[in-house]
Order: C-alpha cells, then sequence, then structure tokens
C-alpha cells in the first residue's frame, strides 16, 4: 500500500516578530519566502484513499506540533540569519565607500594643503613685495607732504598777493568809476558849454540882425520924420487920406472880407494897416476917432495880421512877412485866422466875414 508525503504551505518574513517592517523598496531584503505543496507519491503504487487510517498520526499530535514548532524556529533562525548577513553586507559596503571616499578626500586634502603652502609662499612673497612698496610709498608720501607745506606757504602768500592785487584792483576801479564819471560830467558840462555858447552865437546873430532891423527901421524912421516934418508944411497924403504922424491912413465906408480888403488897400498902393511898435493900435485908434467922428462900425475893423499855418501850428504874421510879436492871446480859436481892431483892441475874427478895413501907406511929398 504506497503512502502519501503532504507539505504544509508556510511564508516566512524576514524580520523577526515584534521588530517593524522594513522600509519598501530595499530589494531582496523586503521580499518574502514562500514555499508551495508539493505532493508526492511513491511510484508504482497507487494513490491512498482518504479514508486510510493513520494511527501514528492520531497516536502522537505533539509530535508533529514539536516538529512544526522546531520548523519554525529554525526558518526564523534563518531568516534572522539572512537579514544579518545582507545587514552585514550592506554595513561592509558602506564601510568599504567610507573608506575610498575617506582616502579620496585625504588625497584631496593633501593637495589642496600642498596647493595652500604655496599660495601661502606667495601671499607672503607678495606680502613682502607689498611692505616695501608701502615703505618706498610712505617715504614718498613724507616727501610729498614736505612738498605739499612748501606749496602751501606759497600758495598762502599767492593768495595774499592775490588779495593785495584784488584790492588795488578794487581801488583802480574805483578810481576808473570816478574819472569815468567825472569823464561824463565834464562831457556834460562841456556840451551844455556848447550848447550855450551855440545859443549865445544864434542869440547874437539874431541881435546883429535885430540890431540891422533897428538901424534900417531907425533910418527909415528917421526919413519918415523929416518927410514927416516936411508934411507939416505941406500935405503929403492923397485926397481921402489923413496924415496921422509920417503915415497916411485911409477907412473904408465899404465892408469886404480879409482878402478883398487886403487886395483894395493894395490897388490903392498901400496895404492892410500895420499897429507896430512903436506905435499902440489903441493910440492910432484914438487918432482916428478925433480925426474921424464916424468910426462908428461896431464889429471893428480889418487890418494886416492873419494867421498862416506852419507844420501843426499856427503862427501870428504881418502883411509885409514880419512875425507878431505881441502879446494878445488871439491863437484860441482856430476857425478865427484874421486879425480885427475894435475899440482899440486886436481881436480875432473869420476871415470871410464882410467887414469894414483901414489901409496905410507912407507920406510923402511924392505923393501929391
Amino acid at each position: 500500500m504506497a503512502e502519501g508525503v503532504t507539505y504544509a504551505d508556510l511564508r516566512f518574513v524576514r524580520n523577526p516578530p515584534g521588530n517593524k517592517a522594513p522600509k519598501e523598496g530595499n530589494g531582496a531584503e523586503e521580499e518574502e519566502l514562500t514555499y508551495e505543496n508539493v505532493q508526492g507519491s511513491r511510484s508504482g503504487g497507487k494513490e491512498e484513499t482518504p479514508s486510510t487510517p493513520k494511527k501514528d498520526t492520531e497516536s502522537k499530535p505533539w509530535v508533529k506540533g514539536a516538529a512544526l514548532g522546531a520548523l519554525t524556529t529554525c526558518l526564523v533562525l534563518l531568516a534572522v540569519a539572512v537579514g544579518l548577513g545582507v545587514q552585514y553586507g550592506q554595513v561592509s559596503g558602506q564601510l568599504q565607500r567610507a573608506l575610498q571616499a575617506h582616502a579620496a578626500h585625504s588625497s584631496a586634502q593633501e593637495g589642496s594643503l600642498e596647493q595652500k603652502e604655496d599660495w601661502l609662499q606667495q601671499a607672503l612673497a607678495k606680502l613682502n613685495f607689498t611692505q616695501e612698496a608701502l615703505r618706498k610709498s610712505q617715504e614718498a608720501t613724507e616727501k610729498i607732504q614736505e612738498q605739499l607745506q612748501v606749496t602751501e606757504e606759497a600758495l598762502r602768500k599767492a593768495n595774499h598777493s592775490l588779495e593785495d592785487l584784488k584790492q588795488e584792483r578794487d581801488q583802480m576801479e574805483t578810481e576808473l568809476q570816478q574819472a569815468w564819471e567825472d569823464l561824463a560830467s565834464t562831457q556834460e558840462a562841456l556840451r551844455r558849454s556848447q550848447e550855450a555858447a551855440k545859443k549865445t552865437q544864434e542869440d547874437l546873430r539874431m541881435a546883429n540882425l535885430n540890431l540891422h532891423s533897428l538901424e534900417q527901421e531907425k533910418d527909415q524912421a528917421k526919413e519918415e520924420l523929416r518927410q514927416a516934418n516936411s508934411c507939416q508944411n505941406i500935405d503929403c497924403c492923397p485926397d481921402g487920406w489923413t496924415l496921422f504922424r509920417w503915415k497916411c491912413i485911409w477907412v473904408s465906408q465899404e465892408k469886404k472880407t480879409w482878402q478883398k480888403s487886403r487886395e483894395d488897400c493894395e490897388k490903392r498902393s498901400s496895404q492892410l494897416l500895420m499897429p507896430k511898435e512903436p506905435w499902440e493900435q489903441w493910440e492910432i485908434w484914438g487918432a482916428l476917432v478925433r480925426m474921424q467922428k464916424n468910426l462908428q462900425h461896431p464889429n471893428g475893423y480889418w487890418i494886416g495880421l492873419h494867421k498862416i499855418k506852419e507844420k501843426k501850428n499856427s503862427i501870428l504874421f504881418w502883411v509885409d512877412g514880419s512875425h507878431y510879436e505881441g502879446s494878445e492871446q488871439l491863437m484860441q480859436n482856430q476857425y478865427q485866422n484874421c486879425i480885427k481892431v475894435n475899440q482899440g483892441q486886436l481881436e480875432p475874427g473869420s476871415c470871410y466875414t464882410p467887414r469894414a478895413y483901414i489901409c496905410e501907406r507912407a507920406a510923402s511929398p511924392t505923393t501929391l
């Protein structure tokens, strides 16, 4: 009768009970050991039916439990041994790598130390060179400081001299300004003197002209006086004319404009009356009143005085072309440009107003 062999399914974990499970991703250490059921039979025999009695197994159950416990213990110990071996391998690898790294680091440090020694030698050489250069620089600095002190002293003296020069310049500028002011004042005084001299020359020229004119008037007055004296014995005025001193005067009875009056006097070989110095208009008026009782025109009589416009101003002229030098205010009305005599006074009037007029001519025996 053939006997069958049965193996139970067992699964073992490498970590013993009570230890923490290892982290995932550790490769072979984290894998589980699995054993599958294997059934075997003796060759040539028939398979035993389950109903076949097993006297040994049924009679000794504690032997089976002990065997299973021993097997479990062995497997646990095996798993522990395997885990320790793996950990030992890992620790050995880490230690070997650490030794290699340490050796490499030591080699690198030795090379770095040699390099640092070289650098230190170079630094010492540079330091010595720098110290020597610093010493020379200090010596040069001391010389420069000495030169700087000399330069500062020279600069101080130069500044002092510059201040003196500035003061002299300011004083010279003040004197120059005063000289310019004096020159300007002198030029102004010279200009005024020249203007005064020019005015004096002009006044002298005018005085000479006036003197010449006065001399001519004096000669004319002498001649007229001579004629007037001679006219005392004979009548020197035409018919209808009245002798007044050395003038013959004629008073119109007809009224005309100023221009027509002037033309009529010229036709009579005379001109409109000009009451100049030494005569006065009131004096002539009084003489006319004494000689002729018919001077009754209330609007006055035209005389030989009128306004002539020159540029922007109007000037009074006598009919002989001479300037009027009287003091009467005859220029107020711009539309009354001709002058009349009324009651011994000069008055402006419109040149287009018809009035009576007075003519004059020199008294002379030859006019008879």
